[in-house]
Formats: structure tokens, C-alpha cells, sequence
């Protein structure tokens, strides 16, 4: 045997045959390791989960799911402090107009983009549930 016979190996061909096969994650697992990437604290963590929550109770489509936005962002518009009562009657007719407008135009959502980083972390959460199926 020579030097290099000695300290070298053959392979075999067969080692090859092996492929990688991913392992089978569940949504939980994929949930972890997006809130582990993004660092989430527990409030987005809430948020996330609570997308993935109701996306699982509804069979919605994408355009459902941002009017439920849409709407989400107009419930939680803070009320005016104010004592007046015509003040507050015409804060509540506006609100009611505006849910009522966005149900009838709702189709022109996608011009508009609206960029708060919370209700895009619930909506990777309804995401995520929806390519994982109802579980």
C-alpha cells in the first residue's frame, strides 16, 4: 500500500441515495419560528395568534380579511372626550357611515395600502392559518 492508499478513503456510490428529507412541521412549530425570527414580544405574540384564531373559525377570502381590517381599524379609533351628547351622537352616526361606506367600496382596498406593523402581524397570522388549513 502506498502512503496515499493509506490516508485516503473510497465512497461509496451508494452514499448518495440518501436525500434529505425535510421533517414535518406542525402550525405550531411554524408559529414558534416566526416569532422567534422576529422577536415578537407578548403583545404581537397575541396578535399572531389571535389572526390564526379567527381565521380558523372563518372560511374567508384574502378580500374578507382585509375588510375585517379595515373595520378593525375604524372600531378602534379612540372616541372623543367630550361631554357633549350631540357631539358623541354624531361621532357614533360617522362611525356607523364610515363601516357602511367601507362595506360598499371595499373593493377599493387595493389602491390603498395601510402599513401599521400590528395588524400586519395578525394578518401573517391568518395567513399562516389559512395555508395550514382549518386544524
Amino acid at each position: 500500500m502506498t502512503e496515499l492508499e493509506k490516508r485516503t478513503t473510497t465512497v461509496p456510490a451508494t452514499s448518495f441515495d440518501q436525500l434529505y428529507k425535510p421533517e414535518t412541521k406542525n402550525l405550531d412549530d411554524l408559529f414558534n419560528t416566526v416569532i422567534r425570527f422576529y422577536e415578537f414580544d407578548v403583545d404581537k405574540v397575541n396578535k399572531l395568534r389571535q389572526g390564526a384564531g379567527t381565521e380558523k373559525l372563518a372560511k374567508s377570502h384574502v378580500l374578507k380579511m382585509m375588510l375585517e381590517f379595515i373595520i378593525q381599524i375604524v372600531d378602534d379609533h379612540k372616541k372623543i372626550d367630550t361631554c357633549n351628547k350631540t357631539e358623541e351622537a354624531i361621532y357614533l352616526a360617522n362611525k356607523k357611515i364610515t363601516k357602511d361606506l367601507v362595506f360598499s367600496l371595499f373593493n377599493l382596498l387595493n389602491n390603498y395600502q395601510y402599513n401599521d406593523k400590528d395588524l400586519k402581524i395578525q394578518l401573517m397570522g391568518k395567513l399562516l392559518q389559512s395555508l395550514y388549513g382549518n386544524q
